[in-house]
């Protein structure tokens, strides 16, 4: 027993010496033809010495409080000892060990064998000796015997014998020593080297040597006969060396078994107890009580240990496993408290210990994180403790381990994200009874329970409705009965207030409620409760987005798409910027209808897609993850078919995702390539053409969504093989003739015959002109207006048309907002001159986003191209539809006059931009435009747009100013050409650079993702391509109605509209 600090007592026996031998130093090597010397054997090890004996006799201390008096006696009297309680007298008569047996010497190594003869030239050489024998290892020896243990005498009287807590002793004898281990026998000598071997040389014949070598064809030392046969006049003759000896055999190691050495025997202890009624008992060893065990159970007995409640400890029963008796005049308390355990229980002995003990579960002191359940685990001891000295008792351990938790269980809610103002909302959840015995007000433990949800915060946006529908502040549903084992599910309806503010956040609290286990006041939870005397237990948070209506306004400009995880200052800055612009916006929620259906629609299985609404205007979709409808995480693209966004987009629909996490290669591409069945009736099925049909056809907007053209078979290649090579000759011509046009090509062995390899399928893909653009990050929401870069981002969404008409604008124009739409009144854009120089930056935006866009498209058009060009040059302004409508827009207005310099910056730097995407650029372009100007695309596009601007600029100004700005826009130009290096080397980089500066970004790395800056242009495709394609879609169409069917049955069960 150890108990803090020892007050050591040794009358140990003395260690044993181990076995050794100085050997001193020996070469590890016989010398040569020696014999290994033997290894020496190491001395015997010394055992150790029997441990002495200590008497004494124990009483209690008078001096210090709960403390033990020791003195000795006997060869001990005259010694005393003071125990305080922190201290043990240990008495140590441990026997000393054997020595360690020796180790033998190692033996040494045999002496190398003689060297061989050397080979002569009458004689061979002769091999090499053998080795000598290695020596013999040395003898080890044993480990020698330990000490035996001594002797105890402890003297006590009947009434102290709780005193022999404060004593300890040790009595084992002496470990015997480990046993030695005899040396390792030397290795053989190596063996002899061999003689050398000799080489010599002898004369063929006594013929007149010359040099060394004679012509054999003519026989002297002259060749006569032009053969030059030469031969050595000498023969080599060799003799081998000798091989090198064998190496000799070791030595042997000692064959005797070597043994550790016997430990000593136990002492012995002898406690004379003197009894009250004169007599004397001896003991070979103190008692000791050890827990065997025990039951715990909780107070109310439903199985389950709750905070505030006692766990009752019962049936605890006890063994004393020591050599005497316990104390019979000391009763030993048993913690917690309250019981005793039995007196003078014998050696051996299992007795039940009486009464039964309480402990109280602690309530829970701090609030605990919202949604998270309860659930705790504590290690309960059952301590003995002697009372005279304070001491516990040492191997008493009645120890096990509770868990701690609540009756009742309150699973996560089911809610929504995102309501809208005014409707009737029902949220449900789960209550489930883990306990062995029932709960509510009329159960037989009558303890109240529930569930409660409340509204946070002082504003009223819900109110909470009962069965009669009164509405009320808070949401109380207390349980009649809950049985145990049982669950049931609770509904709360609600009403959204109609006057709260749109895209606000409503947060309401949802409670589990349980009344006090107990009665006593005293021991209530700390914690405070809306709902005394019941306390709360668990409590979820459900924090909503309150969102507006959704109603369709045919005069929009913008639809912004939303999610419960879209910031209310986000919507605020882009509803402001709109508003800017004098335009108008629609909002759709996807937290609140799940899907894109318009819910206006009277027949919601074939409502059309809200975007229909929008076509050739502009769509903006919140791209961020979001929680849907309690499934998992799911973003824009995870909702949206990419052929509803591509069909909109051939349109003129503009669409921006914003706040996307990265780009979505396959969703993108799959917007650019929709992929179709080529089947239907015959009037939807794909026209036959020709190769000249196809670009005719594109060229007049008449060509059907999906064509075809014949193969017709090859010469000395197989079908596939002709096929293959037609669909890239054809991708090659689409590429040349329509570079602004995408299409995907196919080859099919479809109607394959001797002389026709089968067909080659054309399909429509989006125009390169046309953008996606998808910006990363989360939107800046420190300020109440959009961030430069985010301004630049909403503007350049707007349809190139509509931005077209805005910049003519800015120079005096009156064109209106939009082109004759029936149904839709035309709204007159405000001349920026007249008034709004404070939203210049909305102007410079747009002005960079038509940079933009024309010296994207100049660039893709002029990318590539062949020599001679084969677009004929009347059609070459057809192809950049966005430079051709820009030139098409003639301001409706009078000619102006003495417009201020300042005012025409914007005209000056985009139309400046302009003129340096076709004028050339570096030797190569100047070679292609100056000297080979026919046949030359980028010559006639340029001819083509200068004399654009030219009529442009006379059609909107007087001659002198027409003549100043034309100057101005060279200079312009000019600049632009001298910011190729510093910018990347393209007219493109210079125009990012100018995006980057006035956003203030980094565009070391686009923040965007513009889908028109894919390099892809048509494609081809193989059969397989096209049916994994289909069956792609298939999968995402399949994923998207899961998702919808789950969220319309959810919407279904909680919202009542």
């Amino acid at each position: 027993m150890l108990y803090g600090e020892r007050i050591l007592v040794s009358v140990d026996g003395q260690a044993g010496e181990p076995g050794y031998q100085t050997y001193g130093h020996r070469n590890r090597i016989a010398p040569p033809g020696h014999v290994g010397q033997n290894g020496r054997s190491s001395c015997a090890a010394t055992p150790g010495t029997n441990a002495g004996s200590v008497a004494l006799e124990l009483t209690p201390s008078q001096s210090t409080p709960h403390g033990v008096h020791a003195e000795g006696a006997g060869a001990w009297a005259g010694t005393r000892w003071e125990i305080s309680t922190d201290k043990t007298l240990f008495l140590s008569a441990k026997g000393g060990d054997g020595g360690d047996g020796g180790q033998g010497e190692d033996g040494q190594d045999g002496g190398k064998g003689a060297r061989g003869q050397d080979a002569t030239k009458h004689r061979d050489a002769t091999n090499g000796g053998p080795g000598q024998r290695g020596g013999e290892g040395g003898y080890g020896t044993d480990g020698a015997d330990g000490g035996n243990g001594g002797t105890i005498f402890v003297r006590v009287n009947e009434q102290d014998m709780n005193l022999l807590l404060a004593l300890d002793w040790d009595i084992s004898g002496g470990k015997g020593g480990n046993s030695g281990v005899h040396g390792n026998p030397g290795d053989g000598g190596e063996g002899g080297d061999g003689g050398v071997g000799c080489t010599w040389l002898t004369r063929q014949n006594a013929r007149e040597e010359f040099e060394g070598y004679y012509y054999a064809c003519c026989g002297g030392s002259y060749c006569t006969c032009g053969r030059h046969n030469r031969q050595s006049r000498y023969t080599r003759h060799t003799r081998p060396p000798g091989n090198k000896g064998n190496q000799g055999p070791p030595g042997s190691r000692p064959h005797s078994y070597l043994r550790g050495g016997a430990g000593g025997v136990r002492g012995a202890a002898h406690i004379h107890v003197s009894n009250l009624d004169g007599t004397e008992a001896t003991y070979p060893s103190r008692y000791n009580i050890v827990v065997v065990g025990f039951e715990v159970v909780d107070e109310n007995g439903d199985g389950i240990n709750e905070p505030g409640e006692h766990i009752l400890v019962r049936n605890i029963y006890v063994q004393n496993t020591g050599g005497m008796p316990t104390p019979t005049r000391s009763m030993i308390p048993v913690l917690i408290h309250g019981i005793y355990l039995p007196v003078g229980i014998q050696p051996g002995e299992t007795v039940e210990v009486p009464g039964v003990l309480r402990a109280f579960i602690q309530q829970e002191r701090a609030s605990r994180q919202m949604g998270v359940k309860f659930s705790a685990t504590d290690e309960m001891k059952l301590i003995g403790v002697m009372p005279g000295i304070d001491r516990v008792l040492p191997d008493f351990c009645g120890s096990t381990t509770i868990n701690i938790s609540y009756p009742l269980e309150l699973e996560a809610p089911r809610f929504l994200n995102s309501v809208e103002r005014g409707s009737n909302v029902t949220f449900s959840w789960m209550l489930k009874n883990v306990s062995t015995k029932s709960y509510g007000v009329r159960s037989s433990l009558g303890r109240s329970a529930g569930t409660c949800l409340s509204e946070n915060g002082g504003t009223r946006i819900f109110t909470f409705m009962d069965e009669s529908g009164v509405g009320d502040a808070r949401g109380l549903d207390l349980l009649d009965t809950l049985d145990p084992g049982t669950a049931v599910t609770i509904r709360q309806t609600f009403k959204v207030s109609d006057q709260a503010e749109p895209y606000s956040t409503g947060s309401m609290t949802l409670e589990l409620v349980l009344s006090e286990p107990g009665e006593n006041q005293g021991r209530f939870s700390p914690l405070e409760s809306a709902h005394c005397p019941m306390r709360s237990v668990m409590h979820y948070p459900l924090d909503m987005q309150i969102s507006a209506k959704y109603t369709y306004n045919p005069a929009a400009d913008y639809l912004l798409v939303v999610n419960a995880d879209t910031k209310r200052e986000v919507i605020h800055q882009i509803c402001g910027l709109v508003a800017d612009l004098g335009l108008q916006l629609d909002i759709w929620n996807m937290s609140v209808y799940g899907n894109f259906r318009d819910p206006n629609c009277t027949i919601p299985e074939n409502a059309d897609h809200v975007f229909y609404n929008y076509m050739g205007k502009s769509v903006i979709v919140l791209a961020n993850p979001f929680e849907y409808f309690q499934r998992g995480m799911r973003t824009a693209f995870d909702l949206l078919d990419p052929r509803v966004v591509s069909y909109l987009a051939v349109g003129g629909t503009q669409f921006l995702f914003p706040e996307a996490a990265a780009s979505n290669p396959t969703w993108t591409n799959s917007v650019l390539f929709p992929t179709r069945p080529f089947d239907g009736t015959p009037d939807q099925r794909p026209g036959e053409t020709t190769k000249k049909g196809v670009i005719a056809k594109v060229m007049n907007d008449i060509a059907p969504e999906n064509m075809w053209i014949p193969s017709k078979g090859k010469l000395f290649k197989k079908p596939q093989s002709a096929l293959n090579s037609d669909a890239k000759g054809m991708v090659q011509l689409l590429n040349k003739s329509l570079p602004m046009r995408r299409f995907a090509v196919s080859p099919s062995l479809e109607g394959s015959t001797k002389n026709v390899a089968g067909k080659i399928f054309i399909r429509h893909g989006l125009s390169l002109s046309t953008r996606i653009v998808t910006a990363f990050g989360r939107w800046g929401i420190e300020d109440s207006r959009p961030s430069e870069l985010n301004t630049y981002l909403l503007i350049a969404a707007l349809p190139f048309k509509k931005r077209a008409r805005l910049f003519w604008n800015y120079v005096g124009g009156t064109l209106s907002a939009e082109e004759d739409q029936e149904g839709v009144e035309q709204r007159p854009v405000v001349n920026v001159t007249g008034g709004m120089s404070s939203s210049a930056r909305i102007y410079k935006a747009i002005c960079l986003s038509i940079m933009y866009e024309l010296e994207l498209e100049i660039a893709q058009f002029s990318a590539n191209a062949p020599w001679p060009d084969v677009i004929p040059t009347t059609d070459i302004l057809k192809q950049l539809e966005k430079l051709d409508y820009l030139f098409s827009l003639v301001p409706n207005a009078p000619k102006i006059e003495g417009t201020a310099a300042s005012d025409l910056d914007f005209l000056v730097e985009t139309l400046g931009v302009l003129v340096a995407g076709v004028v050339p650029i570096g030797l190569s372009q100047w070679m292609g435009q100056k000297v080979i100007r026919l046949g030359n695309r980028r010559t006639h596009l340029r001819t083509q747009v200068l004399a654009k601007l030219e009529t442009g600029l006379k059609a909107v100004f007087d001659d002198a100013e027409a003549k100043e700005l034309r100057g101005r826009i060279m200079k312009e130009c000019a600049a632009t050409k001298k910011a190729l290096k510093p910018a990347g080397g393209t007219i493109l980089k210079v125009v990012l650079s100018k995006i980057a500066a006035y956003s203030e970004e980094d565009f070391s790395t686009l923040p965007f993702h513009d889908s028109g800056l894919v390099s892809a242009k048509s494609e081809v495709w193989g059969e397989g391509d096209v049916d994994g394609r289909l069956n792609a879609h298939g999968q995402v169409m399949a994923r998207i109605a899961d998702d919808e069917r789950y969220s319309e049955a959810m919407l279904r069960d909680m919202v009542d509209s």
